[in-house]
């Protein structure tokens, strides 16, 4: 669960729940900027409401505490994780002509999301700029939350 419910501090400020009231209270000045996103369904609201406590007794919670610390977390590292070895892979092409795909159609809030993700994954050194002359298009999945 990488966004938790509640606050979750991110690269460029934090990201807070709150109600319609506390929103209309804020003040917002030049040079700053607010987002929003107003949980529509009944479905969304549950997701975000989901914490440990619901997979208690259920067949998954062994495997789910298991990860918890490890993949289940509710913010980014801020070192990057350790890497005994630097895995090269060298592969034989019988042909060395690049093959080309074309990005999928996005919405804009699409490729802001996909934009936010490569930021913070980035920044917290999970992942790194690739060198290769490959690529792969992109794809959102929608969720009851977001993408």
């Amino acid at each position: 669960m990488y966004y938790t419910k509640h606050t979750l501090a991110s690269s460029s400020g934090d990201t807070r729940v709150i109600t319609t009231q506390d929103f209309q209270k804020l003040k917002i000045s030049d040079g700053k900027f607010c987002f929003f996103v107003n949980i529509a369904s009944e479905k969304a609201a549950r997701k975000l409401a989901t914490d440990w406590e619901a997979h208690r007794g259920h067949p998954v919670e062994p495997v789910v505490l298991k990860y918890k610390g490890k993949v289940f977390v509710t913010e980014l590292p801020s070192t990057p994780p350790i890497r005994t070895i630097d895995v090269e892979a060298e592969i034989e092409l019988s042909d060395t002509t690049l093959v080309a795909r074309n990005q999928f159609c996005l919405s804009e809030e699409q490729k802001e999301a996909v934009r936010q993700w490569t930021r913070e994954t980035l920044d917290a050194k999970v992942i790194r700029p690739s060198k290769s002359p490959f690529s792969s298009p992109t794809f959102c999945v929608k969720k009851a939350v977001g993408w």
